[in-house]
């Protein structure tokens, strides 16, 4: 039985970090998500951290992680962020999207 994982930012920003558990859920390991939203946050982390990475190099890593895997993409999760009550407000939309 293949469980599912919803990968934030934080796991998705280093590329070892992020590499390691890709290559994991290839293997079916587990099935991962996201949202376009944490792949935005992804972008600007990345391009803030490494200021002299191309941004096309950003964008072409993130278009791979979607092809690959192609169900990863959650959505519909928005109307659940407004209800959704944490200690910081910033991680609504990660545990809107894990629902």
């Amino acid at each position: 039985m293949t469980f599912t994982v919803l990968l934030d930012a934080n796991v998705l920003v280093p590329v070892a970090l992020a590499d390691t558990l890709l290559r994991a859920a290839d293997q079916g390991l587990f099935a991962p998500l996201w949202s376009e939203r944490i792949l935005d946050e992804v972008r600007r982390a990345i391009l803030k951290i490494h200021d002299d990475i191309d941004p096309g190099r950003v964008d072409a890593r993130l278009h791979a992680m979607n092809r690959a895997f192609e169900d990863a993409g959650v959505t519909g999760w928005e109307s659940l962020e407004a209800n959704t009550t944490l200690p910081d407000p910033d991680d609504r939309h990660v545990v809107s999207a894990a629902i």
